[in-house]
C-alpha cells in the first residue's frame, strides 16, 4: 500500500513538474489596463520624454474631424504608470503619421507629422520643436507641392541620417509608390529637399535600419496594394539603390524591427490585416530575408510592437486587433516562431500601439491609441506579469 501512496506522490509530482514548465501555465501574461481621454480621436501615438525629467511620456495624434482637425495631445507620465491631463495642440489638417527627433539640435524631442489637406489646400509635413517642458511651438511646414517634382498625399514618416552628416534626415513616403527624402540643415530651414526614390504600390509604412550591415541606413517600405515590403538600400549620400521586393499576406498595414531568432540581424514583422496573421520575415544579414512566415495573430492586426514582455529576454509580438478591440500578444521561442496569442480588452478600433518603461520597474508596458470619434481614448497596459 505504501508502495502505490509513494508511486501517486511521484505522479503528482512529475505532472506538476510538467504543467509549471508547460507554455500554457508557465507563460501567462498579466496586464492593468488604464483608459485615458484625449480630446480628439487618436490613431497614432510615441513613447518620448518631452519634459526631460527622465521619465517616458506618451505624445499622441489624432483628429476632430474626418478628414480635418488635426491634433497632437501629450500625455505627460508621473513615472509610475500614470498620466497627466492632456496638453493639445492644433497641428494641420487630416494627420496620417508621427515621427519624433531632435529636428533643431537642442537636445529636446521635436514631432514630424505628415498630413493630408481638403482641395485647394496643399498636403505637408508639419514640424512642431519642442521647447523641454511638455509645449510645442510651430515649425516650417514643408508642402508637398513645393518639391520638384510636387508630390501629394504623404502617408507616413520616417526618421534617419541618411547621408552621414550627424544631422537627422527625414524620409516621407506617399501614398503612391514613391519615397521622397528631406535632409537636415542644422539651421532654421531644418530639412532641404532631396531626391525621391520609387518603392512599392500604396506604400502605408516605413522602418529604418542597417539591413545589410554596411554602415549605411537603409529603408524597409509596406506596399498595401502590392503586398510587399520593399527594402531600398543607402548609398550613405541621401540616395538609395532600387528596390528589392519581399511578398508578404494580404494587406500589409504596419511594420516592425526585431531579433527572433537571437542570431543578431534584423528581422521584420508585418500586420497583414486582412489575412488575420503578422508575416514575419527574417534577416539573411546580407539585406535580403527568408520567405515570410505567417503567425495568426487575431482579428485584424494593424499595427505591432515589439518587445519582451515577459522577462525571458526573447523578443515577442503585441498587436492591435482592431474588430476586437483587443491587444494581442505573441510570445517568441527565440527560434523565430511564436506561441498562441493571447488577447487583452482595450478601447474602441485601437490603432498604433507602442512598447514602453512607462512604470520603471523593469517590465515594459503598452499603450494604444483608439480610434473612435465617440469614445477619444489612449488604452494603457501596464505590465503585472510575474517574472
Amino acid at each position: 500500500m505504501f508502495e502505490t501512496k509513494g508511486s501517486l506522490i511521484l505522479l503528482g509530482v512529475a505532472l506538476f513538474l510538467n504543467l509549471i514548465t508547460n507554455s500554457s501555465f508557465a507563460e501567462d501574461l498579466s496586464f492593468v489596463r488604464v483608459d485615458y481621454e484625449v480630446e480628439m480621436a487618436p490613431s497614432k501615438l510615441k513613447v518620448g520624454d518631452f519634459n526631460g525629467d527622465g521619465t517616458e511620456d506618451l505624445a499622441v495624434l489624432g483628429q476632430t474631424h474626418l478628414y480635418s482637425g488635426g491634433q497632437l495631445s501629450l500625455l505627460l507620465g508621473g513615472g509610475d504608470g500614470t498620466f497627466g491631463q492632456p496638453i493639445t495642440f492644433d497641428c494641420c489638417g487630416e494627420p496620417r503619421s508621427l515621427a519624433t527627433g531632435d529636428f533643431n539640435v537642442d537636445g529636446i524631442l521635436d514631432v514630424a507629422i505628415p498630413f493630408r489637406s481638403v482641395y485647394p489646400n496643399p498636403d505637408g509635413v508639419a514640424i512642431l520643436l519642442g521647447s523641454g517642458d511638455g509645449t510645442f511651438r510651430r515649425g516650417p511646414t514643408f508642402f508637398a507641392d513645393q518639391f520638384d517634382p510636387p508630390h501629394n498625399n504623404p502617408q507616413f514618416v520616417a526618421v534617419g541620417d541618411f547621408n552621414g552628416d550627424g544631422l537627422p534626415d527625414l524620409a516621407v513616403a506617399d501614398n503612391g509608390s514613391e519615397v521622397w527624402i528631406l535632409l537636415g540643415t542644422g539651421d532654421d530651414r531644418l530639412f532641404s529637399p532631396g531626391q525621391s526614390f520609387q518603392a512599392g504600390s500604396l506604400v502605408v509604412s516605413m522602418v529604418v535600419s542597417d539591413f545589410n550591415r554596411d554602415g549605411r541606413l537603409d529603408l524597409a517600405v509596406v506596399n498595401l496594394g502590392s503586398n510587399s515590403v520593399s527594402i531600398l538600400f543607402g548609398n550613405g549620400d541621401g540616395s538609395f539603390q532600387p528596390a528589392q521586393h519581399f511578398p508578404v499576406q494580404n494587406s500589409p498595414s504596419s511594420i516592425a524591427l526585431g531579433d527572433f531568432n537571437g542570431d543578431f540581424i534584423q528581422d521584420l514583422a508585418v500586420g497583414t490585416s486582412r489575412s488575420n496573421t503578422v508575416s514575419i520575415l527574417i534577416g539573411t544579414g546580407d539585406g535580403g530575408f527568408q520567405p515570410a512566415m505567417s503567425v495568426p495573430a487575431g482579428e485584424t492586426p494593424m499595427f505591432v510592437a515589439i518587445g519582451d514582455f515577459n522577462g525571458d529576454e526573447i523578443e515577442d509580438l503585441a498587436v492591435s486587433n482592431r474588430v476586437s478591440n483587443e491587444v494581442g500578444i505573441l510570445l517568441g521561442n527565440g527560434d523565430g516562431t511564436f506561441q498562441a496569442r493571447q488577447g487583452f480588452p482595450v478601447g474602441v478600433q485601437p490603432m498604433e500601439i507602442v512598447a514602453g518603461h512607462l512604470k520603471k520597474d523593469g517590465r515594459l508596458d503598452l499603450a494604444v491609441a483608439n480610434f473612435s470619434f465617440s469614445s477619444h481614448s489612449v488604452s494603457v497596459l501596464l505590465n503585472d506579469t510575474r517574472q
